[in-house]
């Protein structure tokens, strides 16, 4: 049973880091640069002596990019380590393509037109970079062009397209392609009512 307390705030070097199973941290750096504008949105985990629980990729996002001496941590109590490691990691549900795109629409609808303006989304890493390119950064997507295509796919596309880009059952591309043919010829690919 998990009794999640109040959040403290504990010093970084503090926090013992045992035996992990994630090895690939990903960009830290655009982490730390996420929580530099938007703050630490949820704290690590750690058990009642220090240990890391989850949260590893924050943790060192702070410590090592921000160089904060302190994070805000909640004390859990796991039946294991690792079985707090795999519950924080694994069994949250990530964004599907079509919710991605929407929060790509509603980023780039916030930015609006950004030359000339004084905005934190207009500092100097971002001069070059089109609106709608950093929109669908922001969305999760490699680019422009593929957010553009998930965004095709939930405005053209049947509700059982949708749900099968979503699914990962056909890739974001194939499904653009075929949102934008014809009833007639999507007709062909659903035998006996299915889409294919």
């Amino acid at each position: 049973m998990n009794h999640a307390r109040e959040i403290i705030e504990i010093p970084c070097e503090q926090i013992r880091i045992g035996e992990r199973h994630r090895k690939e941290m990903g960009d830290l750096e655009a982490l730390a640069e996420s929580i530099a504008t938007e703050g630490l949105l949820q704290p690590i985990g750690i058990t009642e002596d220090g240990e890391l629980v989850f949260g590893q990729r924050r943790l060192l996002a702070v410590r090592d990019y921000l160089k904060w001496p302190q994070i805000p941590a909640r004390v859990v109590r796991v039946s294991s380590i690792v079985a707090g490691e795999y519950v924080e990691n694994e069994l949250r549900k990530a964004f599907t393509p079509s919710e991605r795109a929407a929060i790509g629409a509603a980023v780039e609808a916030q930015l609006g037109e950004r030359r000339g303006r004084h905005n934190v989304d207009n500092c100097p890493q971002f001069h070059g970079t089109k609106t709608r390119e950093l929109a669908a950064r922001k969305a999760g997507f490699e680019s422009y062009k593929t957010c553009e295509r998930a965004k095709k796919v939930t405005e053209l596309g049947a509700p059982e397209l949708v749900a099968a880009m979503d699914a990962g059952e056909l890739s974001i591309g194939a499904a653009a392609v075929i949102a934008q043919e014809p009833a007639e010829a999507i007709a062909l690919l659903k035998p006996e009512g299915e889409l294919a």
